[in-house]
């Protein structure tokens, strides 16, 4: 495939130590992980493909699975092959119960500047019911190391409307979350997906799910509590302080070009979206590629205004407009109604979501772009 210009860098490693029972990620736990020499290999491999537009990248996400689940000598292979890149931010996505020393000496000898720790919980019953394996202390001393090395961009992925979770155990979570004092913090509800642990629990009634009135409250919670704690929302899921936004994350809700490499990974560039098998063995054989779509103005359009709403500040309707020649409420005049609904509004020249009721009920907005 042609690439004129990308300037962000997915990287997918789908290799966990054990699978969390809400995760439907592309994934192999060690009981089922083979191959994993092989798969950086034929990673390594499809990141030389880019070379050409090495120095046009300047975010690197390595995301998974489980990163640093790789052993040091495949994480070192794997950011040689990423040496010539010379990026603003570079994430890595750790699990903290299976970060040592050793691998923050790795990040630190890569250039890496930024770490996505997942979380989700530190109640004991809750981290026990989404089959995770870390607690609170051994969260923080992670966090502590990778700030003595000088990684003191962190974010932390939270997750709340967990089953039998209270509003006093979310609470717990804020406290807890918010005195680890990382830069970001991705707060999400939890959503139930199929070919999980945890939705097999819930269609044979061995679970129940949290109600909305409570998921609404506990929403209102996250979003208060976080701001009065320095936080700003920025996304309807992510919340920084000091501006310390997720730049390779704002790519995609900004419609800009990526690369996707890696078993399962997706790209978009040149208005063509591209996504990886996730037949690990194909990847193996070095059989990339499976799905391209090349989207149209109408679909580049409505993929830009439902992902830019994303965004708490919104899209600049005066720029769409110029954009793609048109006039929005022509070509969406349900966006009018959903501003009568309180769901909209229109706030110095950017449409955007309103706060709390227009956040929260977004996904009804973005049914007009689908």
């Amino acid at each position: 495939m042609k690439v004129k210009r990308s300037k962000g860098l997915y990287i997918h490693i789908p290799f966990c130590k054990y699978i969390c029972s809400y995760c439907d990620f592309c994934k192999f736990d060690e009981k089922r992980v083979y191959n994993i020499d092989k798969y950086i290999d034929v990673l390594v491999s499809e990141i030389s493909n880019y070379r050409q537009y090495f120095s046009e990248i300047d975010t690197i996400y390595i995301g998974g699975g489980t990163p640093n689940y790789l052993s040091l000598n495949n994480l070192k292979k794997l950011f040689d092959s990423l040496k010539d890149i010379k990026p603003l931010e570079y994430t890595i996505e750790i699990n903290s119960d299976i970060y040592n020393k050793e691998q923050g000496e790795l990040f630190v000898y890569a250039g890496i500047n930024r770490v996505s720790i997942g979380a989700q919980t530190f109640e004991p019953s809750l981290i026990n019911i989404l089959k995770r394996e870390h607690n609170y202390n051994i969260t923080k001393e992670c966090v502590d190391d990778l700030r003595n090395k000088g990684i003191n961009n962190i974010n932390i992925d939270m997750i709340y409307a967990i089953p039998t979770q209270t509003i006093k155990q979310l609470k717990n979570d804020l406290k807890n979350v918010s005195s680890l004092n990382p830069t970001h913090i991705s707060y999400y509800s939890l959503i139930l997906e199929e070919d999980t642990f945890l939705y097999y629990q819930y269609v044979n009634k061995k679970i129940n799910l949290i109600d909305e009135d409570t998921d609404y409250i506990m929403n209102k919670e996250v979003n208060e509590y976080l701001e009065n704690n320095g936080y700003m929302q920025y996304e309807i899921s992510n919340y920084a302080r000091n501006c310390n936004y997720s730049i390779h994350n704002l790519k995609y809700w900004n419609m800009e070009d990526y690369i996707g490499v890696g078993l399962s990974a997706c790209g978009y560039y040149n208005n063509t979206r591209y996504s990886n098998t996730k037949i690990l063995n194909s990847y193996l054989k070095g059989k990339y590629e499976t799905e391209e779509e090349v989207l149209d103005a109408s679909r580049t359009l409505c993929d830009t205004l439902m992902l830019g709403l994303r965004k708490i500040c919104g899209v600049n309707i005066k720029k769409i407009e110029q954009e793609y020649r048109v006039n929005l409420l022509e070509v969406f005049p349900e966006i009018l109604k959903k501003i009568d609904e309180g769901l909209l509004e229109v706030f110095e020249g950017n449409l955007r979501l309103t706060k709390d009721k227009g956040i929260y009920l977004a996904n009804q907005v973005f049914m007009i772009f689908v």
